[in-house]
C-alpha cells in the first residue's frame, strides 16, 4: 500500500475514535499526551506552557441546527438561536413559523458537542434547562427531529452527513443569518458557527513514527481531499 493510502486509512480510522474533551478536561488531555494523535474539541482557553510542548494543526468544521422537514422556518439569526436556547423565544410563530411550542433538544452538559455549543453559539449566555433534554447519544438527535415537527437541535455537519448519513431531505439544516452552511460559506467564513478540531502531537515525537507521518500528511495538499470527504474543511 502506498504511504499516502496508508495515511489516509489511518486518518479515517482515527476519526471513528477521536477524543472530544470539554474545556475543563483540555489541559489534562494535553498533559497526558503520549505518542498518539488525538482529535480535541475546540477550546477558548490557551495553555501556553503546554502548547510549547506540542505541535498543533487545525481542521475546521461547521456546527449546524436541524429542524423537522415540515417546519417552514428555513433561517434563524444568531440572536434568535440564542433566545430560543435561553427560552426567551418559545413559539415558532415568533420566528415566522407555525403557532406551536418550540421543542428544544440538547446534548448532555458534559459532552464535547454541548461544550462547543455553549462556547461557540451561546457566547457566555446561560442556556435554559429543557424537559426534553438531554439526548444521551448524538445519533438520537435525528430520531427525535424526524418525528417531532416542532423540534430543533444542534449537531455537527460532518457527523450528520458523513457518519450518520442523514440527508437534508430527511432532516434539513437551516441557514443562520440567511447563510446556509456549505463549503463556500465555511471557506470564506461568512457562516457564523465555525469551530476547529485540533490535531496535536508531542514536539519531541520521533519523526519516523507513524503518528508524526500522519500529522505531517494532514498538512499536505494530498490530505485535503480526504479531509473534505470526511466532512471537515481543510485549512
Amino acid at each position: 500500500m502506498l504511504m499516502n493510502e496508508l495515511l489516509q486509512e489511518r486518518f479515517i480510522r482515527l476519526l471513528s475514535a477521536r477524543t472530544q474533551v470539554t474545556n475543563e478536561e483540555m489541559e489534562t488531555a494535553y498533559e497526558c499526551f503520549m505518542e498518539q494523535i488525538r482529535f480535541v474539541g475546540q477550546s477558548e482557553n490557551t495553555y501556553s506552557d503546554i502548547y510549547r510542548t506540542l505541535n498543533i494543526t487545525r481542521i475546521e468544521l461547521e456546527s449546524v441546527f436541524i429542524l423537522n422537514k415540515d417546519n417552514k422556518v428555513k433561517s434563524l439569526t444568531v440572536e434568535q438561536i440564542q433566545q430560543i436556547y435561553t427560552a426567551e423565544l418559545t413559539n415558532w410563530s415568533q420566528v415566522g413559523g407555525n403557532n406551536s411550542d418550540i421543542n428544544v433538544f440538547t446534548r448532555p452538559r458534559n459532552s464535547g458537542s454541548e461544550e462547543i455549543f455553549r462556547t461557540l453559539v451561546m457566547n457566555g449566555l446561560k442556556s435554559a434547562d429543557f424537559h426534553e433534554s438531554p439526548i444521551s447519544a448524538m445519533a438520537q438527535v435525528f430520531n427525535e427531529v424526524i418525528y417531532d415537527v416542532n423540534a430543533i437541535c444542534y449537531t455537527f455537519n460532518n457527523y450528520k452527513d458523513i457518519q450518520a448519513r442523514v440527508p437534508d431531505s430527511k432532516v434539513p439544516k437551516i441557514a443562520i443569518n440567511n447563510i446556509f452552511p456549505n463549503k463556500k460559506s465555511i471557506q470564506n467564513r461568512t457562516y457564523p458557527f465555525i469551530s476547529e478540531v485540533h490535531v496535536a502531537i508531542r514536539s519531541d515525537l520521533n519523526r519516523s513514527s507513524m503518528a508524526y507521518k500522519l500529522y505531517e500528511w494532514l498538512q499536505s495538499e494530498n490530505a485535503k481531499s480526504t479531509i473534505a470527504e470526511c466532512g471537515f474543511i481543510p485549512k
